[in-house]
């Protein structure tokens, strides 16, 4: 082997070596700097349901249909009043959701909203205007939305570690998203 080949064949210096780790480490924090922050899952649930509420009041409006929205702490539900029951509703943009198990989901329906909810003598069946639920069958909806453009309304509250968003419904049927720290 000649010198000047022995020369390049020792590989490289400790300089060569910190060099190209301080650039490495340099793009790796301008990386990490504009990525963009982890969503916080109690918002982005507050916003997936406060955007379906919107379409399916849209949607009760447009098709002069009356959609019942089941809602809990564990799911949401979209069903429509159709031939004298409650169908599920079937669309592409409005689909039930079942919550994020890190996330508390409260439910509050305001009473005067439940005036015109009365029973029947019949065990398991609710008569909600004109509206006839068999309870066995399908679950009551908790929300209407007309198609005149009422709802009940209602408000939820999405808490999880990072913060409090709270959800409102008015009887007009605008959908109003509050986003809060705790």
């Amino acid at each position: 082997m000649t010198k000047r080949a022995a020369k390049y064949a020792r590989g490289f210096t400790l300089i060569e070596l910190l060099v190209s780790l301080a650039i490495i480490a340099f793009v790796a924090s301008v990386v990490a700097l504009n990525a963009a922050p982890p969503r916080d899952p109690g918002k982005r649930q507050a916003e997936q349901v406060a955007a379906r509420l919107q379409f399916a009041a849209d949607a009760a409006i447009l098709t002069n249909r009356l959609i019942g929205v089941q809602i809990d702490e564990t799911a949401l539900a979209f069903f429509q009043y159709d031939q004298g029951q409650w169908q599920p509703f079937r669309s592409d943009r409005i689909k039930g959701m079942t919550f994020d198990s890190g996330i508390t989901v409260g439910v509050e329906i305001t009473e005067a909203a439940r005036q015109n909810e009365t029973s029947n003598n019949q065990i398991g069946v609710t008569q909600i205007g004109d509206a006839s639920i068999d309870e066995e069958t399908t679950p009551a909806p908790t929300v209407l939305l007309t198609p005149t453009g009422e709802t009940t309304p209602m408000r939820i509250v999405f808490r999880n570690r990072r913060g409090r968003h709270q959800l409102s419904l008015s009887d007009s049927g605008e959908v109003k998203l509050q986003y809060g720290e705790e």
